[in-house]
């Protein structure tokens, strides 16, 4: 984050913040936010075929993961997500809940 801060924002920063606040000059551009880690992934996509079938086919991505809360807002969000193609934005509190199901699920 840079050191000078915008007239706008009066909160401090979570911890985790890396966002040159400088550059938001939109209200609904404002948030905290981290750069995230993205991972590569294998994922499947799901079209329709010429004649209405359902075709599902995998291929690599990247998924990045995030986290971010708007500027005066309490929530957290993890976000992750590819583009516009696939995107999840979950509260923290949920992304808790979630954890603790993919460690059953993996046997972790």
């Amino acid at each position: 984050m840079t050191t000078q801060r915008p007239e706008w924002l009066t909160e401090q920063c979570p911890d985790w913040c890396e966002i040159d606040h400088a550059e938001q000059v939109l209200p609904g551009d404002r948030l905290h936010a981290e750069c995230g880690i993205t991972v590569p992934v294998i994922a499947e996509y799901t079209t329709r075929g010429h004649d209405g079938e359902l075709l599902h086919h995998e291929e690599p991505a990247y998924m990045t993961v995030g986290r971010y809360r708007r500027v005066g807002e309490q929530t957290s969000w993890l976000s992750i997500g590819e583009d516009e193609r696939q995107h999840l934005e979950i509260s923290l509190e949920s992304a808790h809940r979630l954890v603790g199901v993919l460690r059953d699920e993996l046997g972790l």
